[in-house]
């Protein structure tokens, strides 16, 4: 009878937290999308690249201070993880857990490329990645400034300092999936969302691994760099050289091939260091997961993704 007890206030525990989880990150959405939207439609777009580059950066820096303040005052209605791992990361682990981490964009990226070209012929609508024609139109200077270091520390304290700071304790293997999950979903397309998923799920164990943010920054940004900034350089490369360029193309996707065979070596190497000590639970993986997902937070949390999905369509 007590045992039963046990696991009933453990799944009302666990639902509670993941509620407030889910409410706060409704919260975050739609409190960084309308700031945005705001800043858009308050300042006139300019003429000339400056001046649309300059507009573009405040609209798009507009979506942190205020839904970041919103999404910590939530969460810090639950307590800390009493558990904080601190275990530096060496060079060449760190080398490897970046090389595993651009095999696992390149393989999501794949996938959310084939997945929405599978809907476009379902729907027979032209689906664009949004993502691609912004940091197109951006100047080198603002890339760097937003995708390569605003966003990245932004993104990592939001879906990994505060987040974790505050489900660690209930088990890494939940905390990892739901930091990758509301990661992806934030992103809000499919073009993004399983390679955002794979690098939340990751950027999260290093976390959870290491104790501190500064390991994932790093890591962020010169993801971004290679997937952004260095990206955007090849291409404009290839485009200048013309037919030469071609020896570019054929050369990225060699390192794009390298990457994804290098990152599947590692993952088999270190199989048994993936995943750190697990405390035995109470409850089984379906009650787990039927408190962490399935209630009134969470599953809000979705629709609202939901709908950016259908707005980025």
């Amino acid at each position: 009878m007590e045992y039963r007890d046990n696991r009933k206030q453990e799944r009302k525990r666990l639902k509670r937290c993941f509620r407030v989880v889910g409410v706060a990150y409704v919260v975050y959405l739609v409190v960084s999308t309308l700031s945005q939207l705001a800043v858009a439609w308050t300042l006139e777009v300019p003429e000339g690249a400056l001046g649309w580059n300059l507009w573009m950066m405040a609209s798009m820096l507009a979506m942190y201070p205020l839904s970041t303040l919103f999404l910590y005052l939530i969460m810090s209605r639950l307590p800390k993880a009493k558990q904080i791992w601190r275990e530096p990361v060496g060079p060449g682990r760190y080398i490897g857990i970046f090389v595993i981490c651009m095999g696992c964009m390149y393989m999501g990226n794949i996938l959310g490329q084939a997945i929405s070209a599978v809907l476009r012929v379902i729907t027979g609508m032209p689906i664009d990645n949004s993502l691609d024609t912004m940091i197109s139109n951006m100047q080198p200077w603002l890339i760097l400034l937003i995708v390569v270091i605003v966003g990245p520390i932004m993104e990592e304290v939001v879906f990994r300092k505060i987040l974790l700071d505050r489900i660690a304790g209930y088990g890494q293997v939940v905390s990892m999936l739901v930091s990758g999950l509301i990661f992806g979903v934030a992103h809000g397309n499919f073009y993004q969302f399983f390679y955002a998923f794979a690098l939340g799920v990751i950027f999260a164990w290093v976390y959870l691994r290491t104790g501190s943010i500064l390991y994932t920054i790093g890591l962020h940004m010169m993801i971004n760099f290679c997937g952004s900034f260095l990206s955007l350089f090849l291409l404009d490369m290839i485009e200048a050289w013309g037919t030469a360029g071609l020896m570019l193309v054929f050369g990225q996707l060699m390192v794009m091939i390298g990457y994804v065979v290098a990152a599947v070596i590692l993952l088999i190497y270190y199989r048994k260091d993936i995943f750190l000590r697990e405390e035995r639970k109470a409850l089984t993986a379906g009650e787990v997961f039927g408190a962490v997902i399935l209630n009134g937070g969470m599953i809000a949390f979705f629709l609202a993704g939901g709908v950016l999905f259908l707005i980025n369509f």
